[in-house]
């Protein structure tokens, strides 16, 4: 028999084993995380709901991070750890990782736990369903986000298409450099 996790501050339930349903989002949990995880819902203002390791979470608050998933209205940056996983004409949906340690590292048994959990997210990401009209979930054959470049000189000759968001610039060097180069260009009035 699964042991619904309870998170007390949002009050979710989840089964092991299971799905859950965030809103349009549903994903199936692993069996393998029974007792192991809990889930936030719009942490810090994202809407979507995050996985985290219970140890660590009951070690200190905020730790055991595992993954999320979130949508938003606007383009998400994939240096921030996000990746697009579908689309609709109104919202990206995304899967979220750390980028740094987040589990409670000073006690071995809970980082193998940890790793083990998180070796659990592709197959998670496959199980994600979107209750909308239009979904599309074949964004990254269209939008590559490539967040920062240390050798954008090199990265920027394989683009297809390069977009300028910004909101006002001087003299924008950067899209001049894209238009020199010859790709098409999406841009602000800046």
């Amino acid at each position: 028999e699964s042991e619904a996790v309870q998170d007390s501050e949002t009050d979710q339930q989840a089964i092991a084993g299971e799905t859950y349903t965030y809103q349009d989002m549903t994903i199936t949990i692993p069996a393998s995380w029974e007792g192991k995880f809990i889930i936030k819902e719009n942490e810090n203002g994202e809407d979507g709901f995050s996985f985290m390791q219970k140890a660590s979470y009951e070690k200190e608050e905020g730790m055991g991070f595992l993954f999320g998933f979130y949508k938003s209205k606007d383009m998400v940056d994939e240096s921030t750890g996000a990746d697009q996983l579908a689309y609709t004409d109104d919202y990206a949906y995304y899967v979220q990782e750390p980028t740094d340690v987040t589990c409670w590292y000073e006690d071995e048994t809970i980082v193998e736990e940890y790793g083990e959990m998180m070796k659990a997210k592709k197959a998670v990401e496959e199980s994600l369903v979107i209750e909308a009209e239009n979904v599309r979930y074949d964004a990254k054959e269209y939008v590559f986000l490539m967040g920062g470049s240390n050798q954008l000189e090199k990265d920027i000759h394989d683009a297809a298409v390069y977009a300028f968001s910004s909101d006002w610039e001087g003299l924008p060097n950067a899209l001049m450099e894209a238009m020199a180069l010859g790709l098409p260009v999406i841009s602000t009035d800046c």
